[in-house]
């Protein structure tokens, strides 16, 4: 079966999901808490016969003795999953109005507004890779939708630090997954800016503490070469520490002779 698993994306890409964005049709469909703000949720869609095949007598739902806790008792949840189920279109995705007319009005909105939002994003990425470039940072933002993430163009030992750097510069980001932001569509034009200026203050800065190197003084550009370095500096670095060690042992005539 083909298994999408949009616990980080939820409903960030589209009204239907990954489904209705790249127009595929998933057998099973993973939204874990996402579908109500993170509660203690796991949200698994599927048809009957799939989600029940393993025992068609316990089929996998929430509530049931099967589950093992004690959710039926925690309102705040049921009215959360009571909530999503409502607006779940049985074709496919959520649905988003009751009668035909109203419903096709509704979603034509909600489609729009999701268009906006992810013009939105792609131009203010657009404007700050114009930037980096500009200051032949080695780093892009690319953005698929509202989901982004960081690309640095170069090699290097150092780029974990300027997840470090953002947060000091006041970035606070929104992390989906290892390496996946969402945009934060939230947030003021005037916050964006903000935004904007503090990636570019930690990624000069960056630069400026020596994390990166300018480009003139760039010599290892690859990874294996990166590697070998490290691989070098940790034999030195044990070697000098094995060294030490053995003149320990030796006895404290012959250590004096060679320290004089």
């Amino acid at each position: 079966p083909l298994i999408f698993d949009e616990s980080g994306t939820g409903f960030r890409l589209s009204l239907s999901g990954a489904q209705g964005y790249f127009g595929v049709l998933a057998d099973v469909v993973c939204y874990g808490g996402t579908v109500a703000g993170a509660p203690p949720l796991g949200v698994l869609c599927g048809p009957s016969w799939m989600l029940a095949h393993s025992d068609p007598h316990l089929p996998l739902r929430a509530g049931t003795a099967s589950s093992g806790g004690r959710v039926l008792e925690n309102l705040a949840l049921m009215a959360r999953t009571a909530l999503f189920l409502d607006g779940v279109d049985p074709h496919g995705g959520h649905s988003v109005g009751s009668g035909t007319g109203r419903a096709e009005a509704t979603r034509l909105s909600v489609t729009a507004e999701y268009t906006s939002m992810h013009q939105r994003a792609a131009a203010w990425i657009a404007k700050l890779n114009t930037e980096l470039q500009y200051e032949q940072l080695p780093l892009r933002l690319e953005c698929e939708a509202s989901i982004w993430v960081i690309r640095f163009e170069e090699a290097g030992r150092y780029h974990w630090m300027y997840q470090y750097v953002l947060v000091d510069e006041g970035a606070f980001l929104v992390w989906l997954s290892p390496g996946r932001l969402a945009f934060p569509h939230e947030r003021s034009s005037a916050e964006l800016d903000e935004l904007h200026a503090a990636f570019l203050r930690a990624a000069i800065r960056m630069r400026a503490e020596g994390w990166w190197p300018a480009p003139a003084e760039v010599e290892l550009n690859a990874d294996h070469l990166i590697k070998m370095q490290i691989a070098k500096e940790v034999v030195q670095a044990v070697g000098g520490r094995m060294l030490v060690a053995a003149l320990h042992l030796l006895p404290n005539s012959v250590q004096a002779k060679l320290q004089a």
